[in-house]
């Protein structure tokens, strides 16, 4: 009973339904790693069994370093929202993004945050 009660607490809960999966904490270091970006690539919307009108707000925080020709090594989930479509989405995109290599940077860990609308039913 005492399990229901605060798992009804915590779904309920107004700070659980924010989740930046650390962009604020992290903001120095993502602008760093924008500085290496040549081109992004959206996450695909993945659509669920009961998609809902507005969808959820999911995210991905990853770390990852550079090669000097830009080709992405170590890459790590670091946080996430827990949507696990989501995160294959998110992985898709991540594969596709472009960076700018440099050597001294290879010794860098960058991080990046990638949003998206999850299980949002389509407008038609």
């Amino acid at each position: 009973m005492s399990q229901t009660l605060l798992a009804l607490l915590l779904l309920a809960s107004p700070d659980t339904a924010v989740v930046d999966c650390g962009a604020a904490a992290h903001k120095a270091e993502i602008a760093q790693t924008m500085l290496s970006v040549r081109r992004t690539v959206p996450v695909e919307a993945t659509v669920g069994e009961f998609p809902t009108k507005e969808g959820t707000h999911e995210c991905v925080r990853v770390t990852f370093s550079l090669t000097p020709w830009g080709t992405m090594y170590r890459l790590r989930f670091v946080e996430t929202s827990g949507n696990a479509p989501f995160e294959l989405a998110a992985r898709r995109a991540i594969d596709r993004y472009e960076f700018e290599g440099s050597v001294p940077g290879i010794f860098e860990t960058k991080t990046l945050v990638l949003n998206g609308i999850d299980n949002k039913k389509p407008a038609d």
